[in-house]
């Protein structure tokens, strides 16, 4: 259970003072700006693991809430970096992204075969969004989608927890609310052998040695292949324990409906995902009783295959009507 009470964050400048910029360094995107970097900065958390934290941002405050993009397994904060960072500060939003426990460049999880639990990846969350001005909105992909909805039952709920609220909770391809096991099953049942190799793939990581496995995992098959093997390489180094703690999920799952009211959710996932079915975004969808968004050619990693253009307007349009 998430014990923390939300406390008013400080000023902005406490958000500054507590990520340490490291070292700066230029988008290779297009959307790039002569005025728009991709900082890189530290978040400590409460019990001083230094977690990763990049930041894109125009120099002028366009009053726009602030976006925190969250990964899901193997992945890190560098999904973000190339594109969705500077395409969304190019649009006049002061955006991060954050590397979870043990994953990316945050602090190794000395000792442990995985990272966290739900309840310790979303209370690391809290921590970063009790810092800022004014509450974000935190888009989050695959098992960090799961994480995202447990972060919003410990927002809105009748057993006295209070984590910090939110703008608005965008979730792109992400694990539904009843977790994978009922996804490894749908999968079985439509193509065996397709599903024998997803499901082989992460248990033995073989999309870090093969590059056929990398494709077929997480991205479309007209992916240039300069950038299937950069991703590749990134997807190699980002994960040296697990993301998280399976036995807890399978515990949780099903997630109950926070009460309340939310704030606005948008739920989108890629036709093309063999690793997050149709059905599994239907149900995050009616989970929070608003309709899908389904983008066709578009696989797992909808942030960096070809068509993450698609993704992003749909993501931009949504984000246009949130105060």
């Amino acid at each position: 259970m998430l014990t923390r009470s939300f406390k008013a964050g400080p000023s902005h400048h406490s958000l500054e003072v507590s990520c340490r910029q490291s070292r700066r360094a230029r988008s290779q995107s297009c959307f790039a700006s002569a005025d728009i970097v991709v900082e890189d900065r530290r978040h400590v958390t409460a019990d001083g693991q230094g977690l990763e934290l990049l930041l894109a941002r125009q120099n002028e405050d366009s009053g726009n809430p602030p976006i925190l993009f969250i990964h899901g397994s193997y992945h890190g904060a560098w999904c973000w970096r190339e594109k969705f960072l500077p395409y969304f500060a190019s649009k006049g939003y002061n955006s991060y992204a954050l590397s979870l426990r043990g994953q990316g460049r945050s602090d190794i999880v000395v000792d442990q075969l995985v990272a966290g639990t739900l309840d310790t990846h979303a209370q690391d969350i809290a921590d970063l969004v009790a810092m800022f001005p004014r509450p974000p909105v935190v888009i989050a992909h695959s098992f960090g989608g799961l994480i995202l909805q447990k972060y919003l039952l410990g927002v809105h709920n009748s057993r006295g927890v209070e984590l910090p609220p939110l703008a608005g909770a965008a979730f792109l391809s992400s694990v539904p609310p009843s977790g994978n096991k009922n996804l490894v099953w749908r999968f079985l049942r439509k193509d065996l052998l397709l599903s024998l190799r997803v499901t082989y793939g992460f248990i033995a990581k073989t999309f870090t040695k093969d590059a056929n496995a990398c494709r077929e995992l997480f991205f479309s098959r007209d992916l240039p292949e300069t950038d299937l093997l950069r991703y590749q390489n990134e997807l190699s180094k980002c994960s040296p324990v697990r993301l998280m703690d399976l036995q807890d999920v399978n515990k949780q799952v099903p997630l109950s409906k926070p009460e309340g009211e939310l704030p606005p959710i948008f739920v989108l996932g890629g036709k093309n995902d063999v690793v997050v079915d149709e059905e599994a975004i239907q149900e995050t969808a009616k989970q929070f009783a608003v309709d899908p968004i389904i983008v066709d050619d578009v696989a797992h990693d909808c942030m960096l295959d070809t068509r993450w253009e698609e993704v992003a307007r749909r993501l931009e349009n949504w984000l246009q009507n949130i105060p």
